[in-house]
Parts: structure tokens; sequence; C-alpha cells
């Protein structure tokens, strides 16, 4: 009875937090967004556009990337081994959890329970980092990563505890203090740790979520002088216009074949930050006919439209005008 109840609330739990994403990853179904969709409904419709960019958006292991690009495909592909050293010893640490156990189910329903939950735990940390293996570049660890714990968390404990369990005396104390600095410093200076501003940022995944004084300044003008004008620019930025300012804006999209940016022949504002040349800017990136989502620094080139074209400057980043969408 108490093991059903356990697995009662860690799948409550799961399901809140993904209803919750769910919701928040786009726009909401708030009355004033979308009057006439409902919650179900908009669950549903979020399903199908995920779907949609799993078949719409090419594998990576097929697509190349130009040699002056320098950029890698966004997902477990753009982060290097510190980045995945915390998350690969909480996959060992649910690992050992969950064979022991295993071991020591009792009854067939206790063992079927932990088998159920052992396989949800592999296959979520399997799926969200070696996605990219796959040809899934869809898939995001950093949004993925409160759902991956919350089953492997469960699993991961009992691994601590047989951990600390087997070792004596100072030892114990020793295989604690091991296990905490591990977790803690392979996991706290990375993008998980530290989204914000990640102490180790040598990866293209290493986001930065913050926006410096700089840039804030660039999205309160965007949203209160640019009228009905296109807006574009990196995916992070863009974000943050779409989401919290309500403001439609287009994340950028690079042609490699012509080397330009493409968007609608209309003006628009770009927002140009010297985060799009920091090597973990977001955009997309279209070569012979393929169209993958990428993580690093944009072309300069293709930003830069002269001295002319700078409508708002503040300071660091600032605003470019482009007449017909094009330099």
């Amino acid at each position: 009875m108490k093991q059903r109840q356990g697995l009662l609330v860690v799948a409550t739990v799961w399901i809140t937090l993904l209803a919750h994403w769910l919701t928040i990853g786009y726009f909401g179904p708030s009355p004033t967004d979308r009057p006439d969709i409902d919650l179900f409904s908009f669950l549903v419709l979020t399903v199908v556009q995920t779907l949609r960019g799993l078949t719409s958006i090419d594998s990576q292991s097929s697509f190349t990337i130009p040699d002056y690009i320098s950029a890698t495909p966004s997902g477990s592909a753009s982060l290097t081994p510190p980045h995945l050293l915390g998350n690969a010893g909480l996959f060992a640490l649910l690992c050992l959890g969950g064979f022991v156990w295993l071991s020591r189910a009792e009854t067939p329903l206790s063992k079927r329970l932990t088998i159920i939950l052992f396989s949800m735990a592999v296959i979520s940390f399997s799926v969200v980092f070696g996605g990219p293996l796959g040809g899934f570049g869809i898939i995001y660890p950093l949004r993925w990563l409160p759902f991956v714990y919350v089953i492997g968390s469960i699993l991961a404990a009992l691994g601590v505890t047989v951990l600390v369990q087997q070792s004596t005396g100072s030892w114990r104390t020793v295989a604690v203090a091991l296990i905490a600095v591990m977790l803690v410093t392979s996991m706290i200076g990375t993008n998980y740790g530290s989204p914000d501003d990640p102490l180790y940022d040598d990866a293209n995944g290493a986001v930065r979520y913050e926006l410096t004084d700089s840039e804030f300044t660039l999205v309160q003008h965007i949203v209160q002088y640019s009228g009905e004008t296109t807006v574009i620019g990196d995916g992070h930025i863009t974000v943050v216009v779409e989401r919290q300012y309500k403001r439609p804006a287009l994340t950028i999209q690079y042609l490699a074949d012509s080397e330009s940016i493409t968007g609608p022949r209309e003006p628009t504002l770009l927002i140009d930050r010297q985060y799009l040349q920091s090597g973990h800017a977001q955009f997309i990136l279209t070569n012979n006919d393929q169209t993958i989502p990428m993580t690093g620094s944009i072309p300069e080139n293709v930003v830069n439209c002269g001295p002319n074209s700078v409508v708002y400057d503040s300071g660091d980043d600032m605003i470019r005008h482009r007449p017909d969408g094009w330099c």
C-alpha cells in the first residue's frame, strides 16, 4: 500500500510539472491569448506541434555545417563533458538504486512497479541526453531536466544510501563528502545549476539566460516603439519579447547557401546584441535545403548592415533597421 501511495505521489508530481511546462512552453491557454481554446485542446495542439517539429527538423547525422560557421546543433550535442558529468553521476546512482530496489522487491507487484520506474528513469535520461545521437535535435536537456530528476532522484537517493551503508567508520563520512562534492561541483557551474550565467561557458550550449541592463533596454525600446514592424533576433531574446511582452518576434534564420538572413520581404528590426558573436546564440541554420536549430556565433557580416542601419544604441548593443528585410 505504501509503495502504491508513493508511486501515486511521484506520478502526480510528474504530470503536474509536465502540464505546467506545456502550459507555459509557448503562450499559455489564457482567455486573453487564445479565447477559442481550452486547456485540453491546447495540450493536444502542443503535442502535435512537437511531433511535427520532430519530423520537420532534419537529422543531425545527415546535416552538414559549413566550416566558417562556429556553432553546434542545439541540445545535448552542444554540451561538453564537464556539462554532462553531474548528470552522468546521477545516472550511475539511479542505476545502482534501481538494481538494489529490484533485488529487494519481494512481491510480483513490487517488482513490476520497480521495473516500470527504473525503465522510465533510464529511458528519460537516454532520450534527453542522447537525443542528438538519434537525430532528435529538438530535445533541449535544460527544458526537460526537472521531469527527468523527478524520477531519477528517487532511485539515485537509494543508490546514495547503499553506498553510504557499505562504508564503515570514517569512510562513511568520506563517501558522503565525495558524493556531495562531485554532484555539487559538477552541476553548480553548468547551465543546469547556473542558467542565468554559467560559470563553465566553454560549451556552445552553456547559454546565458539573464539579460544585461543594455539588452533589457533594447527589449523595452522594441516593445514601446516598434509598432507593427517585424522583429528578429537570436532565439533567447525573441522568446523574452514574445512570452513576457506578448510581442511577435522571429528567430534569426541563416541561409548558408546565400550567406544571408532570411525573413519577410518587409522592413524589420534586428536586435543586434554582442551575444550574437559570443558562441552561445541560438539561431536556425539552413544549408542545402536542410534546416536545424543551432547554438553558437552568427556570422557578423550578415548582421552588420553598416552604421546607417542603427536606429537605437544602448551602449553595448543596438537595434538595426533593415528596409526590406535584407542588408
